[in-house]
């Protein structure tokens, strides 16, 4: 506890590193600065003598204009406010007349400089000096002085035997004092302070000031510890100035506190609700400029939040404290579009995707991703991150409609023409795939320069409006909702099992592929694999295991367990000609056929076979 019987000293008024900034607004922390980091400080804040100067009581000064430092030393250890409010009052001569022009204020001000003594925390600290011990010490402990920690009301009423509501009283009762009490010259230091700020402010043509930047425009606030001026701006009633602090920077503000801090809650909003970055199923969007949050929107709508009269002061500010994080890309309209509200290597992909001229591959994102911003994902998050926001332009490469290279007029032609020919035999009521439609229309004579599969699936989500996407190039006739439908995409799996189970007996491998096709449509790159009850029988045809396989559940069961048991000895050598020896061995079935054997094998997803035929064990970590 600070010792409140001896007179006041100018270490009762400072820390040990008394220009130490406190890291947020009304933190008690603080943190160590090197010599040179306090000089770059003070000379920021127009501060042209050393901290020490200004923290401690004023001092008379010397008939030569020079400081006494023994006259200020004895009157700080005899206490002598009297005198010290005389030489505060010879050393400049202040007036309460708002009136005053203001190209003068800045006249005077820069020609006062050099000779103006009395500022404000050297008031403070005479005012203070009258103050009886105790108020002075709750004033110490509850603005952090000396220690650099602020105690809490509880801690200093449990000190001084009383509640925490009567330390809360007596500290204002104490401040009161210090700014509405003290006068010297007729002038009380609460009035003398708003009228210095806003002066300053006036100087400074309206725009948001900071504390750096008060010292440097008024010598007036010249070494002022944020500390005291910020407790004393908090205890004024009625409270017009706060500090409010922006990427680590203290403003002075006359907006009030809680509409200050409701426009900031607010603007976070709408960057959440303007970005692209997730949706309420935690999926990516797909960007569409026109659709987007432009940063003069975004200014708009906080000019809205803020009090009439100080929207051009304060709105960007506002936008650079809430968007300090927010990405935004740059596509050649000179207005940010707002891409996300938060930094993350998705974000700068979709960045990258928007300011980008061309279509770009998964991984031509990741390496222009670490290039420009060292940020290093890896490719499936790249590709993730770029099918979410973008359109399907080729294999692993997404762009968006500004893409496009097909004029407007004829993708629209194009698009008009697959939705009448969906409408129709062979596509009427089932899926098809984009390659599909595009061999029927060139069977029809239509144009289909510069046109493939992966530019009419792009132009079907741009223009459609009476199909549905189903993803992986597929379309069904619907609604015209863009968000791909995948529910409603019937696998090939369960296409094949339901063909074959109504055929009632194995099928060929190419009359089973077209009836798949007529049913489902299918793309270029299609290939069956011995998946759930889909098995080879023979080679070149495909049956159920269920009903094919002349082995049952248990035989089956043993069959693999035999299979698995000599895949554990690394010393045998294990073939796919020899399962039908080892089918024989646990099963008694005679004759059984290689190829179904090794698909029954497959099917498992516990073994693999390379292109000889060799028979190796799948581990977990594979799988």
């Amino acid at each position: 506890m600070l010792n409140s019987n001896a007179p006041p000293s100018a270490n009762d008024f400072t820390s040990d590193s008394e220009n130490d900034k406190p890291s947020g607004l009304g933190d008690g922390s603080v943190t160590k600065k090197s010599n040179r980091k306090k000089a770059h400080d003070n000379a920021f804040a127009g501060d042209e003598k050393s901290p020490a100067d200004f923290a401690h009581h004023s001092s008379s000064a010397a008939p030569d204009g020079r400081r006494d430092d023994s006259k200020r030393d004895g009157a700080l250890a005899n206490s002598q406010p009297s005198a010290d409010a005389q030489s505060g009052s010879e050393a400049a001569d202040f007036t309460f007349d708002r009136s005053i022009n203001t190209n003068e204020t800045k006249i005077d001000r820069k020609g006062a400089r050099s000779k103006a003594h009395s500022r404000f925390q050297t008031e403070w600290v005479a005012a203070m000096a009258r103050l009886g011990d105790r108020d002075r010490a709750i004033l110490q402990r509850r603005i952090g002085l000396r220690t650099g920690a602020i105690d809490t009301l509880a801690s200093i009423g449990e000190d001084l035997n009383v509640t925490r509501e009567r330390v809360r009283q007596l500290e204002k009762i104490a401040h009161r004092r210090i700014f509405e009490e003290y006068d010297r010259g007729g002038r009380r230091l609460g009035a003398e302070l708003v009228f210095q700020i806003e002066q300053s402010v006036a100087d400074n043509n309206g725009q948001p000031l900071s504390l750096r930047q008060i010292g440097r425009i008024n010598p007036w606030f010249a070494g002022t510890d944020r500390r005291i001026l910020n407790h004393a701006l908090d205890l004024m009633h009625p409270q017009r100035w706060h500090l409010v602090d922006v990427d680590n920077e203290a403003y002075l503000c006359d907006i009030p506190s809680h509409q200050w801090t409701t426009c900031l809650a607010r603007g976070r909003d709408l960057l959440r609700l303007g970005s692209f970055n997730r949706t309420k199923d935690s999926g990516l969007r797909v960007i569409d400029p026109a659709k987007g949050l432009r940063r003069s929107v975004l200014r708009k709508k906080l000019n809205a939040l803020l009090p009439s009269g100080t929207e051009c002061a304060w709105v960007d500010l506002v936008l650079q404290s809430i968007a300090r994080k927010a990405v935004f890309a740059e596509d050649g309209s000179g207005d940010p579009l707002l891409i996300s509200a938060w930094r993350s290597g998705e974000a700068h992909i979709m960045r990258l995707l928007v300011e980008s001229d061309h279509p770009i591959h998964h991984q031509e994102a990741k390496e222009i991703l670490y290039r420009r911003y060292r940020v290093d994902i890896d490719h499936r998050r790249a590709h993730n991150a770029l099918s979410g926001c973008g359109l399907l332009f080729g294999r692993g490469t997404y762009g968006l409609k500004k893409h496009l290279k097909l004029s407007n007029s004829r993708a629209l032609s194009l698009v008009g023409e697959v939705e009448r020919l969906a409408h129709r035999k062979p596509f009427t009521g089932r899926q098809w795939h984009c390659s599909e439609m595009l061999q029927c229309l060139g069977d029809r004579g239509y144009n289909l320069s510069g046109v493939d599969e992966y530019i009419l699936h792009v132009a079907l989500q741009i223009h459609n409006r009476k199909l549905d996407s189903l993803g992986r190039l597929m379309w069904i006739v619907g609604s015209g909702k863009l968000i791909r439908d995948t529910a409603r995409r019937v696998p090939i799996l369960s296409t094949v099992e339901s063909i074959l189970e109504e055929h009632g007996e194995p099928m060929g491998n190419t009359r089973l592929r077209k009836a798949v096709r007529e049913r489902r449509g299918l793309g270029r790159n299609f290939a069956l694999h011995p998946r759930g009850r889909l098995v080879r029988t023979e080679r070149g045809r495909w049956g159920l295991a269920d009903r094919d396989v002349p082995l049952d559940a248990v035989q089956l069961k043993h069959f693999v367990d035999a299979v698995m048991t000599l895949l554990e000895d690394d010393s045998e050598r294990l073939e796919d000609r020899d399962l039908p020896m080892i089918a024989f061995e646990v099963t008694g079935v005679k004759d059984l056929d290689q190829v179904m054997l090794t698909s029954l094998l497959q099917r498992t997803g516990k073994v693999s076979f390379n292109r000889r035929g060799l028979v190796r064990r799948i581990d977990e970590r594979d799988a």
